[in-house]
């Protein structure tokens, strides 16, 4: 397709201070990321092609895993050689207009990505996901052993339920377009895909925008008649063996996904997301306005 792959490369791929453990500044009073109870998940190994490693990402119904020298019995042994997710497969492999079976884990995985202690602060966690624009973060004990595979969906979940009843949690979506304080705003409004459109077109745009798509029958996109994630790629298009090049948008997106008013606070949204099990959730304007729908996401 002639794409150029360092555009489409996820940012935490180029942070300067990747392949390390960080260190803990937060106070002493947060919650730890082993109270938590990070798992270690789907494990995968380099040499397995990504075909592969989305059909055992399904069937746990995870968007990233660990990829580890070794994916026997002995994990806590391994070595981490990096982790692989939803958005490096759109990014990497689909929006490249390659094929899965033929892509190794190996080529497309994000490389020595940060680690966290697991007697870390989750506030500790959190700030350091959102300077680096990650979702994930691999747990090390005080071995220095691989001992999970931290996802900011938990990890947010936890810090606003504590912070629940401060003005920080009863931000507006709203507010957050132009402040991202507390969740990443993915994608411009009106930022979406036609019904008919075909997945490998969809996510050359997801991986351009760094956003979930809306789907609309609508010429103006006034209407949200679905949503395609990364997550849906993943479950629905490669661990299904469905060919991006002749499969449409319409075949795998969410159909009529939950939305949320833009007045909604982040807590309110939160929950969606959490007890939903997604990430994105489209955001609409009350019906005075004739503003285009958004994506909210984490």
């Amino acid at each position: 397709m002639g794409a150029d792959v360092s555009r489409l490369t996820d940012r935490s791929d180029r942070a300067d201070d990747v392949g390390t453990v960080e260190d803990d500044a937060s106070s002493s009073a947060s919650r730890t990321v082993g109270e938590l109870r990070p798992k270690h998940g789907v494990v995968v190994t380099p040499e397995m092609n990504v075909a592969e490693a989305a059909k055992l990402l399904a069937a746990q119904r995870q968007d990233a895993c660990l990829v580890l020298s070794s994916a026997g019995a002995e994990v806590e042994e391994a070595s981490l050689e990096g982790i692989l997710t939803d958005v490096d497969i759109v990014r990497k492999v689909l929006a490249l207009g390659l094929e899965p079976q033929t892509v190794l884990v190996r080529d497309v995985m994000t490389r020595n990505p940060i680690c966290v202690r697991s007697s870390s602060g989750v506030d500790h966690a959190l700030a350091k996901m959102r300077s680096k624009h990650c979702r994930h973060l691999p747990v090390v004990d005080a071995k220095g052993n691989i001992s999970g595979l931290l996802d900011i969906a938990k990890l947010l979940f936890d810090v606003m339920q504590a912070a629940q009843g401060l003005r920080g949690g009863q931000r507006q979506l709203a507010d957050l377009f132009e402040d991202e304080t507390v969740m990443r705003m993915g994608g411009a409004k009106g930022s979406g895909a036609a019904p008919t459109q075909r997945l490998m077109q969809a996510a050359l745009l997801m991986a351009e925008r760094r956003s979930a798509l809306l789907v609309s029958r609508t010429a103006d996109q006034s209407t949200v008649d679905g949503i395609l994630t990364p997550k849906d790629l993943l479950f629905k298009a490669v661990a299904a063996g469905k060919p991006t090049h002749t499969v449409s948008v319409e075949e795998v997106m969410t159909v009529a996904p939950d939305v949320m008013p833009s007045s909604a606070t982040v807590m309110q949204a939160l929950h969606q997301l959490s007890t939903g099990g997604y990430r994105s959730v489209p955001v609409v304007e009350p019906l005075t306005d004739c503003h285009s729908p958004s994506v909210a996401a984490l």
